[in-house]
């Protein structure tokens, strides 16, 4: 699980604004946003979201993962040619993450799930949900995506999301380009894995993939 260039852990926040992220190779390519090992994966199992809770207090279990975002704002500079094993070639986004996407250029990488990016909350694994229901899931791991602008453009995807795989409820697109992606299975453009998920999008442009 490890990232090839840049992870932004839970309370941490990444703004690039410029530069490029370019040839990097990990379990996610680029940039990773949300929890630095997959420790809530056990939560899938709790009845309730006070159990959830609990089990991230602080104040009772010091050793706790707390449940702060990871933030990644991306409103410049290029994301280029990295390659995920698995989850996303250019940005992996699960758990406490959130990236907004307002400019820049994410263009020609490559993974299995996720060329361009790759959000995923684990709610549902195997098309099993978590016990809780999914709106009280995302409101502690929400894996948010927005994108106002930017470019998504010539990533692949072994398997489906050539530009952007969603496994989140948590998607918004209201602007930006996703270009000439391709994915060898699904989704070339933009791929929403399933029930109950939904993509919202109400101003990007989506062609040629």
């Amino acid at each position: 699980h490890s990232v090839g260039a840049v992870t932004v852990a839970e309370g941490g926040h990444f703004t690039m604004t410029g530069g490029v992220i370019e040839n990097n190779k990990g379990y996610t390519g680029g940039v990773y946003v949300g929890f630095s090992r997959e420790y809530y994966l056990d939560d899938r199992d709790k009845q309730t979201l006070a159990e959830i809770l609990e089990k991230h207090d602080t104040t009772k279990h010091p050793d706790a993962r707390p449940l702060t975002p990871a933030t990644f704002e991306m409103k410049g500079g290029t994301i280029r040619g990295n390659i995920g094993w698995y989850m996303g070639g250019g940005v992996g986004v699960s758990s406490v993450g959130k990236m907004r996407l307002q400019g820049g250029l994410i263009e020609k990488n490559k993974s299995y799930y996720g060329g361009g990016i790759m959000v995923i909350d684990m709610y549902m694994n195997d098309h099993v949900p978590a016990k809780v229901s999914l709106e009280d899931w995302k409101t502690i791991y929400p894996a948010a995506f927005e994108m106002t602008g930017g470019t998504i453009s010539e990533n692949i995807a072994i398997a489906c999301g050539g530009g952007v795989d969603l496994s989140t409820d948590s998607a918004l697109l209201t602007g930006g380009t996703i270009k000439n992606n391709v994915a060898l299975d699904q989704g070339g453009g933009v791929y929403i894995t399933t029930v109950p998920y939904t993509a919202h999008i109400q101003n990007a442009f989506i062609a040629g993939n």
